[in-house]
């Protein structure tokens, strides 16, 4: 014998959604009348055969599906949101939730757009259920310094919300050209001679060791290695000097025929925290700067940049008849907000103009690098004070690429006039200059008085602009050599305003 059973599916999840019960008849195969009645009085419940007839439609009880008076539906949005993030300013977002109850959690995170994949979760400086408060902080890598993507889950055992919010990295331009010379330039002194940096310092690069303590290292002439330039170090001791390295850290010393690079100059250092070293890219060469030149990279065999290894080979020579095939200097890389990196650098051609060009190099490992289809990638203004440029330094600061550069009105010669000017660029490819004027000019006096060039900067934790960079003066320094005058390297600084 057959009988219907209705099933009432109505699983208390189910119930808790608001859902409606789902109602489902099958035919199953009845038990005995004996095993109905058990059944029955298991339940405490003696009814007859009439009482046990299954009800028809039109007979079953209704359900009531109203929610319980104190359960509530899990609603979110995004609320007030700062879209702009500056260097050292917390910028908040807040959400705007109903329903939250004592399981209700929210998750927050931050993720690189021009570099998909990269955790950026490090800007959340403090995090709330219903807001998040992020900080960028000065020296950041450049994948998290551009367009983000703040994102939030907001659960309870019910539901699920998941919610998008962009904030981009907004420019100053006050900041990347407001810098003011520091007291005590220019420093370190230089030795006297007989000593390895007693005729000259230029070409300086920043660092900080991971003791904290800053470190330049630079380009110097002395009595060490014959007319050939060698690299030194100075160390700051902390209280306004500096302290020399006894030698220099790289030299000839151990060159031979089969290298490349006999001289090596214009340095620019950067720290790998991956294999906690630093990495130096230089210009190179054997008979001149304007015979063979070429690029090298290296990187320090210790955490203090005292010990140099020597590569076989450049990673970068000009091309016969190209524009760049008879001066290269200032070589220096930057890891891009896309994750690219581009290595700048001035080249130019005696055989056609003689007048200084930006070109760029990419990598995707900061190892093996191409250039770039459309070099030079930035020129000087023909006519004005910047027709001639030398020197580029490129950083990633504000949610773009600032370039610092040197740059003189015609040929370098004699005692021309040498100047330190910005471009910008949205891609690291497209320049313009940032303002018709230089930001730093020679002085009338003094020991900037002839030319200032071959500047870098150093973006600190706290947002300050520390630059280096060096000088030179029209008036002697040396008593015995009148004619000679020396480069020496100072500082500059540009600050956020409180």
């Amino acid at each position: 014998m057959k009988r219907v059973r209705l099933l009432l599916l109505c699983s208390t999840a189910v119930a808790l959604s608001f859902m409606s019960c789902k109602e489902e008849r099958d035919e199953v195969d009845s038990p005995a009348s004996s095993e109905l009645v058990d059944m029955a009085e298991g339940a405490g419940d003696m009814r007859g055969a009439e009482d046990m007839r299954v009800p028809g439609p039109d007979s079953r009880p209704e359900l009531d599906m109203r929610p319980p008076p104190d359960m509530k539906t899990l609603e979110a949005s995004v609320g007030r949101a700062a879209d702009v993030l500056r260097v050292m300013e917390p910028a908040s977002i807040e959400l705007a939730l109903a329903g939250i109850g004592a399981e209700t959690e929210t998750t927050w995170s931050v993720e690189s757009v021009s570099a998909p994949g990269v955790d950026c979760s490090r800007l959340i400086d403090a995090s709330a259920l219903d807001s998040v408060s992020l900080l960028l902080r000065g020296g950041e890598d450049p994948r998290c310094a551009d367009e983000l993507v703040v994102r939030a889950v907001v659960a309870d055992s019910a539901s699920t919300h998941r919610l998008e919010h962009r904030v981009s990295v907004a420019p100053s331009a006050a900041r990347v050209t407001g810098f003011v010379e520091l007291a005590g330039n220019p420093q370190p002194d230089i030795q006297v001679c007989p000593a390895w940096d007693c005729l000259n310092h230029s070409d300086p690069t920043l660092g900080v060791l991971p003791t904290g303590e800053l470190a330049i290292w630079f380009a110097a002439g002395g009595d060490y290695a014959q007319g050939v330039p060698v690299v030194g170090r100075a160390v700051a001791d902390g209280a306004g000097g500096w302290v020399l390295d006894e030698a220099p850290v790289m030299s000839p010393d151990g060159w031979t025929e089969s290298n490349w690079d006999r001289g090596r100059e214009t340095p620019s250092v950067r720290w790998n925290d991956e294999v906690g070293a630093w990495d130096m890219w230089y210009l190179g060469y054997n008979e001149g700067y304007h015979i063979d030149p070429a690029i090298g990279q290296t990187r320090s065999m210790d955490a203090d940049g005292t010990s140099w290894s020597r590569r076989a080979a450049p990673i970068y020579r000009p091309a016969e008849g190209s524009w760049d095939e008879t001066f290269l200097t200032s070589p220096g890389a930057v890891l891009g907000s896309d994750g690219v990196w581009r290595l700048y650098y001035a080249g130019a051609s005696t055989k056609i103009d003689a007048i200084g060009r930006i070109g760029v190099l990419t990598s995707t490992d900061g190892e093996s690098w191409t250039p770039h289809d459309n070099n030079p990638v930035f020129e000087g203004q023909q006519g004005d004070w910047d027709a001639n440029i030398l020197d580029p330094h490129v950083q990633f600061v504000g949610g773009r690429y600032v370039m610092w550069y040197s740059a003189l009105a015609g040929q370098y010669v004699g005692e021309v006039r040498i100047s330190v000017g910005v471009a910008v660029s949205e891609d690291g490819y497209t320049w313009e200059r940032l303002g018709s004027d230089p930001i730093i000019s020679p002085q009338q006096t003094g020991w900037t008085s002839s030319r200032v060039l071959d500047v870098e900067v150093l973006e600190r934790p706290d947002g300050a602009l520390l630059m280096v960079g060096y000088a030179v003066s029209r008036e002697s320094t040396n008593p015995a050599f009148p004619d000679f005058k020396p480069g020496r390297i100072g500082l500059w600084e540009s600050r956020i305003s409180p």
